[in-house]
């Protein structure tokens, strides 16, 4: 895989890893109870969160994007 596919491919690729990514976080937040992590967590979704929305955006304006479990990489 080269060009034009590959780019569409790794934006997939990469929205549905941030996505899952996305999901853990916020299901570590609302189970730990340690402070300290909860805080590093909530700092690490949001970081994830702002990834996300660009990578989607990208991804759907190339047209790589059907759907965020698309990506078989």
């Amino acid at each position: 895989m080269s060009g034009d596919a590959f780019y569409k491919e790794y934006l997939a690729y990469m929205s549905k890893k941030h996505h899952k990514d996305l999901r853990d976080f916020r299901k570590e937040s609302a189970t730990t109870q340690d402070p300290t992590l909860k805080a590093a967590v909530t700092k690490g979704e949001k970081v994830v969160t702002e990834h996300l929305k660009m990578i989607d955006k990208t991804a759907k304006a190339s047209g790589a994007m059907t759907g965020h479990n698309t990506g078989t990489m």
